[in-house]
């Protein structure tokens, strides 16, 4: 007889429960940090770290549409980085202005 067989019903279904959530959670996790692996985001948050400070970069992670474009289109981004520092200013700038979340 094995623990399993041993276990009350109730208390099985418990661990039944706690597993099934456990496995959403690791899909939701995967689903919503996929772009994490792609070799763009490591360069791009690379030249973010060398381009701002960590303040600005709290400003621009609070605008979901940035982070969607950080996402979508890190391409974009990192050439921006590289060849167009005051674009990088004047968004930081438009973020600070905006209250309101994205």
């Amino acid at each position: 007889m094995n623990l399993g067989e041993r276990l009350p019903y109730d208390l099985k279904e418990h661990i039944e429960e706690i597993m099934a959530s456990c496995k959403i959670q690791k899909k939701f996790r995967s689903y919503k940090l996929r772009h994490c692996h792609r070799n763009e985001w490591f360069l791009l948050r690379k030249l973010l770290m060398e381009n701002i400070d960590c303040h600005d970069f709290d400003i621009l992670l609070k605008h979901h549409w940035i982070l969607s474009e950080w996402r979508t289109e890190p391409e974009s981004w990192i050439f921006m980085l590289l060849n167009e520092r005051k674009n990088l200013e004047e968004i930081i700038e438009e973020c600070k202005n905006h209250k309101i979340k994205y």
